[in-house]
Parts: C-alpha cells; sequence; structure tokens
C-alpha cells in the first residue's frame, strides 16, 4: 500500500526544531515500511522554512490588549501568531501527488487538532474518496473530538507500537518501541544535529503532565546499539544528538550505558537533552559523567519552588541539591536552563514571585512554562462542558490562558517577562541595554522596545501587573 503520512502545518506564536522532529511519525513510517508498505512522509512545518501571519483566531481575541505591533528586544512577549509550512491545500497537493491509497495524518498535541482538521478538509477538497487516518497525542487525549468531525476513516489512539497491530502485515509480536533517529533541519554550532528518543513510557505520576496518556507509564527501552547503528549509518562524526525523553534517569544504569557506548563510538559528537532532566535523580557525580560523555548544556525541571504545591502536584523537591549541581555546571562553565512551571493549582502571586527570586541567585538562565490543561489531566477530563472550553487553541501553552483561575493572562505574560528580564540582567547583554533595565528598575513598570537603529523606541509594557514587577525586582535592590 502505498502511504502519504504528514505532519500538518501549525499555527503557533513561535516553534523551535526539536518540537518538529516528528519522532512519532518516524516511528509509524518505520513500522509500516517494515510490514512492506510504501510510505512518503511529509514534514510541513518545516517545510521549505515557509511562514505566513494568519488572523488572530476569534478565540485567542482576549489576547489583543497584550500584542504589541513590531515589538522586539530581550523583555519582549510574542507579537504574531504564525502559520508554519505552506498553506493546507498545497500541502494536500504535495501529499497526494504520488497517488497515494491512504493518507496518515500526525496530530502531535490536542492544541494542533485544528490544523489537522483543516488538513483533512483540503485533502477531502481534492481526493474525496481517499481513506484518511489521524493518530499521535492530540486523538489519544481526546478522540471523541476527531471522531465527531466527520473527517477521519480512523482515529488511532496511544502509541504506535499498539495501536498499529492491526494494520495489513504488522506482526503482533513487533518491538514495544521503535528505535529511531530524525536529522533536524538546523544545525547546533555548525554541525549536524539528529534528535532521537531512547525510552518510551515515565513512572512518574506527576499530576500536571499528560505524557502517560499517549506512551503509558511502563518505561521502555530500546537497545543502546541499535540507535548507534543509525547514528553510524549517517557516515558522519561530529554531530549533535539531542534526547527527547521524557525521564531518562529513571534507569540510570540504562542511561549511562548508553553514553558510554556512544561516547566510544562518536568521541567528537555532543549531546543534550533539551525535554530536560530531573535534577532530583541527578548527582554530582553523574552530572560530572555527563559531561565527559558529551553533554555541553543542560535543561532541568524545577516545576516549582514551593514544596506545598509540589506536594499537591505529586512531586517532590530538593533545592538545596539544585543550587549544588548550579554551581556544579557553573565552575565549567556548562550553560543551564533551569525551567518552573507557572499557573499551578495552588500557585499565587508571591509563589510564582518566589521561583523567580529563588531562580534569579541561581547560575543558571530561567524557563518559563505557563501552565496548559491537556484533555484527560485531572480537572480537565472532559474538554466542552462545565467551565471548560473546548477549542484547541486554548490548550496551547502560548495562548496563557488561565486554566485554574489562580493567575491571570496578566500576570501570565507579567511573569513571562520579568523571566526575560531577569535573564538579561544576568547576561553580559545587560550593558548594550542599560536604559532599557535602568528604567524599568527605577520606575517598577516593565518597558519594551519596537523599531530598530535610530528607530527604536522604549514604551512601557500595558496592561501588565505592576505589583508583581515590584516584588521581584526588589531582588535587584
Amino acid at each position: 500500500m502505498k502511504i502519504s503520512l504528514i505532519q500538518p502545518p501549525v499555527r503557533d506564536f513561535y516553534q523551535t526544531p526539536h518540537r518538529h522532529s516528528a519522532l512519532g511519525c518516524f516511528s509509524v513510517q518505520k513500522i509500516l515500511e517494515t510490514a512492506g508498505h510504501e510510505v512518503k512522509f511529509y514534514n510541513f512545518p518545516v517545510w521549505q522554512k515557509q511562514v505566513s501571519t494568519p488572523p488572530l483566531p476569534t478565540e485567542l481575541y482576549y489576547l489583543k490588549p497584550f500584542l504589541i505591533p513590531g515589538e522586539n528586544g530581550p523583555v519582549s512577549w510574542f507579537h504574531q501568531r504564525k502559520h508554519f509550512g505552506p498553506s493546507f491545500e498545497d500541502c494536500a497537493r504535495v501529499a497526494l501527488k504520488n497517488n497515494p491509497d491512504m493518507i496518515m495524518i500526525s496530530c502531535f498535541a490536542w492544541s494542533y487538532a485544528e490544523e489537522a482538521a483543516s488538513m483533512a478538509r483540503a485533502i477531502r477538497r481534492q481526493a474525496p474518496g481517499i481513506p484518511i487516518e489521524v493518530g499521535g497525542a492530540g486523538p489519544s487525549v481526546n478522540p471523541g473530538w476527531f471522531k465527531g468531525s466527520g473527517l477521519f476513516d480512523r482515529v488511532r489512539t496511544g502509541q504506535a507500537e499498539i495501536n498499529l497491530k492491526d494494520f495489513p502485515g504488522v506482526r503482533e509480536d513487533s518491538q514495544p518501541v521503535t528505535p529511531i533517529v530524525s536529522p533536524v533541519e538546523e544545525s547546533f554550532h555548525g554541525k549536524p544535529q539528529f534528535t532521537t528518543m531512547l525510552t518510551r513510557g515515565c513512572t512518574a505520576r506527576c499530576s500536571f503532565c499528560a505524557n502517560y496518556l499517549t506512551l503509558g507509564r511502563e518505561f521502555r527501552k530500546t537497545a543502546a546499539d541499535t540507535i548507534i547503528k543509525m547514528l553510524s549509518d549517517y557516515g558522519v562524526e561530529e554531530f549533535h544528538l539531542d534526547m527527547e525523553d521524557d525521564n531518562l534517569l529513571v534507569d540510570p544504569d540504562y542511561f549511562t550505558d548508553f553514553l558510554e557506548r556512544f561516547h566510544r563510538r562518536f568521541p567528537a559528537a555532543t549531546l543534550s537533552a533539551e525535554n530536560g532532566l530531573d535534577y532530583q535523580k541527578l548527582s554530582l557525580s553523574l552530572a560530572g559523567k555527563l559531561i565527559d560523555w558529551g553533554f555541553v548544556k543542560f535543561n532541568l525541571s524545577m516545576a516549582s519552588a514551593d514544596s506545598e504545591i509540589l506536594a499537591k502536584q505529586k512531586r517532590s523537591s530538593r533545592l538545596d541539591h539544585l543550587s549544588q549541581l548550579l554551581i556544579f555546571f557553573n565552575d565549567r562553565k556548562i550553560p543551564v536552563i533551569t525551567y518552573f512551571i507557572c499557573g499551578l493549582q495552588g500557585d499565587t502571586v508571591d509563589s510564582v514571585c518566589r521561583n523567580m527570586g529563588f531562580l534569579a541567585g541561581q547560575h543558571t538562565e530561567i524557563g518559563i512554562s505557563p501552565f496548559y490543561a491537556v484533555p484527560g489531566l485531572p480537572g480537565f477530563e472532559h474538554p466542552g462542558t462545565g467551565n471548560q472550553p473546548e477549542s484547541p487553541v486554548l490548550y496551547c501553552g502560548s495562548s496563557v490562558y488561565p486554566w485554574n483561575g489562580n493567575l491571570t493572562t496578566a500576570q501570565l505574560i507579567t511573569a513571562f517577562r520579568l523571566c526575560r528580564l531577569i535573564n538579561l540582567l544576568k547576561s553580559p547583554a545587560t550593558e548594550q541595554w542599560k536604559e532599557l533595565t535602568d528604567r524599568i528598575i527605577t520606575e517598577d513598570k516593565l518597558y519594551t522596545t519596537t523599531g530598530k537603529g535610530q528607530k527604536k523606541t522604549l514604551l512601557e509594557v500595558p496592561h501588565m501587573d505592576n505589583e508583581m514587577t515590584r516584588k521581584v525586582l526588589q531582588y535587584f535592590k
């Protein structure tokens, strides 16, 4: 069977290379090709780097007061939602060009469900009779929405290794984890870049995490030598490998065995784990080994500095250990981004300020992740009922929807800008932005810039929470 496998264009305020590594699609492609099918994969979000600017959807009109046209500079927020990839009609023409027998559409997050539906509509207009299936994390967490659209002949949920077992030619005893390596469009400091997932599933039960709804809680591993062989087949010795696993340190013995083998085979390669490492499972001795084996940067997940909030999320903390790790990395000149989640149940302006204040005093860049609901998480099981909105676009992190009702959209955006300000104040670039930072610190108000060169203008950011700003700036006075 000839199959066109599609990652549709996405609409969002931003994108990063690892978000569109399409590891799930590569898994599907490998499973189906092993079963004897001819699969052509189209990763449209990175297709020829096409970007357009569609109108803001009506569901996001509440963001209009916060969008500053032409905003730029180091404390900016987003100012324009974008369409990454060709038009849906052009994508349909490309995917149908080779006369496939079936279309399979990937929806890697519920927040992009509308894009999957738009892709299906475009295909229906051009080839009304062709079978269309959809799968991925989006259908896995809310299959009823996709079934109710009437656009898809089949909605596949859960991990591909299981949900494709009824596909013609796929063996019942196929391996529980499909080994995958994906080349990334953008280079890493001039070197080729690849991404992979060594494992699937996570045994932790953090209440804010929805990955188990697609990948399950059983921790499953690929054979280290298989991934190394796949990398060797590319014929490149000096490259960067990003590991996108949910929790690499669930089995540290497996992880260290892989890294030892990897470094022995590719001594000039470098490593990172962009999806983050659980700092509580990362000892100082293991951190040193990771650096020796090629890690050149670290993303760490703090979630929150508030132990009571974390307890409600079924998560713990060891802030003293985190501080020791950050000193350790700083001494070795290894850059670190430490992430916290803003808007968790129980969060307040004060708890968010404490998160920022704690990280402001550490040797780390701050990463902020606005909390966003996912259908199936506790309290968000039934989109479109009660107080739960149905529109998928609201479930995107960049939509900063006030899910738990404890922080407003204005406060979430204020916190985002303040994290950028703290990063600026701690960086060598602060001198070239001295006029901006002095104005902010003097007036306890957030300012930003528009324009460039002689046309650069400083202006106060409207609708921000000045009290939150004042509390955070106390750490710098």
